[in-house]
């Protein structure tokens, strides 16, 4: 069952979906979810094999910045090497992720120091000795994340547990600018914590969306440098594969616009003002524009 397909069916129905059915679907994915995510399952159950001697990879990212689409781009970039892709956000259900992620010594028993690529993390996770690790961090303009994901929270996301449901209820219940302005404390502490405790590091690879959109093969290349891996040629046929284009956008598609300053378009004056002021020292400590 492709739940993502399934999700993206129900989604413009979800508020409207009655109580039974809407359960059934989300035990569906619930078990779903665990059929799927195998190598998940044996590492917390301390059962997975560490096939490779390699540092470990940990991407960090935010939400909105085509975490899903790399992930599985990595995922074909990865297929000729001995790293094991374990991603515990898909794997975990919301209170599953605050149970593991609140806690040093349950993060200490997810992350090892070899051969796992680990991501997408869309927030920050205190993981001890990350100076151990390759660091992977891919960040937006976050005026525009918070403009993409009040089109996802309202309109697109799919469905896949209940925090999902209760998140689109909540977007639908504001308009756009009241939306970014309610969440974006939410966000600047996010963008906060890679700033203090990421970007510092000495291990770390700070990408922007912004030039992935531009130019998606010297992206792709930093990242396959910067861990060891000599995949041009799959690099090449990715690139030759991939379009950061939309004919049309809708605001019910999970790819609605790809385009670099969004929020101009899309929210009021007074609100890219607010933004602006918010978001200053993130702004300056990731270069980029104030205005």
């Amino acid at each position: 069952m492709d739940l993502k397909k399934l999700g993206s069916k129900i989604q413009p129905y979800a508020n409207k979906l009655p109580s039974p059915l809407l359960l059934i679907y989300l035990k569906i994915a619930s078990i779903s979810r665990k059929a799927y995510y195998k190598n998940e399952s044996k590492l917390i159950n301390g059962k997975l094999e560490i096939k490779s001697e390699k540092q470990s990879v940990i991407f960090f990212t935010i939400h909105k910045c085509a975490s899903t689409f790399l992930n599985n781009q990595f995922n074909e970039l990865l297929k000729n090497t001995d790293y094991t892709m374990i991603n515990t956000s898909s794997y975990f259900t919301k209170e599953q992720r605050d149970y593991y992620y609140s806690d040093s010594s349950k993060i200490k028993s997810l992350f090892k120091p070899k051969g796992i690529w680990y991501g997408p993390y869309r927030f920050f996770i205190d993981v001890p000795n990350l100076n151990h690790y390759k660091v992977i961090l891919i960040l937006r303009d976050p005026r525009d994340v918070l403009t993409s994901y009040y089109f996802t929270a309202a309109f697109n996301h799919p469905i896949s547990d209940k925090a999902v449901i209760e998140e689109r209820k909540e977007a639908q219940a504001l308009n756009i600018d009241e939306y970014v302005i309610k969440k974006s404390e939410l966000f600047y502490q996010r963008y906060f914590d890679y700033l203090q405790k990421v970007k510092p590091l000495q291990n770390v690879l700070l990408l922007k969306y912004e030039d992935m959109i531009v130019d998606y093969n010297t992206f792709l290349s930093e990242i396959s440098d910067f861990v060891g891996m000599d995949e041009n040629e799959k690099i090449h046929e990715l690139v030759g594969k991939s379009s950061f284009k939309v004919d049309k956008e809708d605001p019910n598609s999970f790819i609605r616009n790809i385009k670099a300053g969004d929020h101009k378009e899309k929210l009021k004056p007074e609100t890219i003002s607010f933004l602006n002021k918010k978001f200053a020292k993130i702004l300056e400590g990731f270069n980029y524009p104030i205005s």
